[in-house]
């Protein structure tokens, strides 16, 4: 399994570390409100497919790529197609376009030591080259595995809410 760092501005990472500080102060379990900001980060990574790219938009096909995708009847977006074509007698390898990469994604908010862990990750073995792109096949990075600074304060304000019930409880969850 491949994981993608998500990084944040350096005023989040402290309010988040201060919360995480104050749960763990109260002896609350993490398990539950890691998971539930890892969901919150999935419908993140899924908008950015449906947006093809944010805040920046991917980088388009190249002219010969998308002559080839209208022959085949394929005109839609740029790392997502519902069905496969017909194969060729003469194409060098499978292609698949079926929405896999996009299905694949998968949230993991758990503790780890004194870490909690909160990602989206695939382990579709073509994942990391639209993440990052290959240059040696002309494929630009398309990054989709990440959460954008808007998503930040819904993360902070599930940590909080936790927060606030492990306090009222005592702690004890």
């Amino acid at each position: 399994m491949r994981a993608f760092e998500i990084k944040i501005d350096e005023t989040s990472r402290i309010r988040l570390h201060r919360i995480f500080r104050e749960l763990e102060r109260a002896g609350a379990d993490m398990s539950k409100p890691a998971k539930e900001a890892s969901i919150s980060m999935l419908r993140s990574v899924m908008k950015n497919f449906e947006e093809e790219g944010r805040p920046q938009k991917w980088a388009g096909w190249t002219e010969k790529y998308r002559k080839w995708r209208q022959r085949i009847g394929k005109p839609r977006g740029i790392l997502f197609l519902a069905a496969s074509p017909k194969p060729k007698r003469r194409a060098r390898r499978t292609r698949v376009y079926s929405g896999e990469l996009k299905r694949s994604i998968t949230p993991i908010g758990e503790r780890r030591g004194n870490d909690i862990i909160l990602l989206a990750t695939s382990k579709i073995p073509y994942a990391a080259t639209h993440q990052f792109g290959r240059r040696s096949q002309n494929i630009p990075a398309r990054p989709y595995l990440m959460f954008q600074d808007e998503d930040v304060p819904q993360i902070v304000s599930i940590f909080q809410r936790h927060l606030d019930s492990a306090m009222k409880s005592g702690g004890a969850r």
